[in-house]
């Protein structure tokens, strides 16, 4: 998380692993200004996951990704 001038905040979550056949990872971040301008305010939430099979020579990915800006 991190803070600053004109209203900036910041803050990210992230988590991720495996077992040896299954890999994970995640990761969700927001990020939010007043700006140094009038009416230059803005938003931004992303969010970002991935999961890995693997097994015998077999693989299989999939990871998906979103964004929500203002």
């Amino acid at each position: 998380a991190l803070g600053g001038s004109f209203g900036r905040r910041s803050s990210a979550l992230q988590y991720g692993g495996n077992d040896g056949t299954l890999g994970w990872y995640g990761n969700v971040d927001y990020f939010r200004e007043d700006g140094w301008r009038d009416f230059s305010a803005s938003e931004a939430l992303r969010a970002y996951g991935a999961l890995t099979w693997r097994r015998n020579g077999d693989r299989a990915d999939v990871s998906a990704s979103l964004g929500d800006t203002r």
